[in-house]
């Protein structure tokens, strides 16, 4: 028995859903917890991924271990594809970090100005 292409299609769109929120969980971790968790996944998948093809009761681990190891290798340099998605990644550690401006005060005129008609266009044009 082989994956038909619906189940590869199903497997690549939850996996589009799912990668990014791993990417976002292991944005903190060093490399070496990567590597370990990658690892760790590998022999997962490799012990349950005719469970993840054609469904078994490891299908849900196997599955989050596949995403969590694509996750730990997009952090590393060219990412890793797979499916034909590419995906990578950069560890908060190594981006720069550029500061959010808010202005809270002209927020909260703009919200009490609510009675005024053209309190939102006057804020538009600033």
């Amino acid at each position: 028995m082989t994956a038909t292409e619906p189940s590869q299609e199903l497997l690549r769109t939850s996996l589009q859903a799912a990668v990014p929120l791993h990417i976002i969980d292991v944005r903190d971790w060093t490399f070496e917890q990567r590597r370990a968790a990658a690892e760790e996944s590998a022999y997962v998948i490799a012990e349950h991924g005719d469970d993840l093809l054609y469904g078994g009761k490891h299908c849900a681990d196997a599955f989050n271990r596949l995403a969590l190891g694509i996750a730990c290798a997009a952090y590393q340099p060219g990412g890793i594809r797979f499916l034909g998605d590419h995906w990578e990644a950069t560890s908060l550690r190594e981006s720069t970090k550029v500061p959010i401006e808010h202005d809270y005060e002209r927020e909260f005129e703009m919200l009490h100005d609510a009675d005024d008609d053209d309190a939102y266009e006057r804020e538009v044009e600033r």
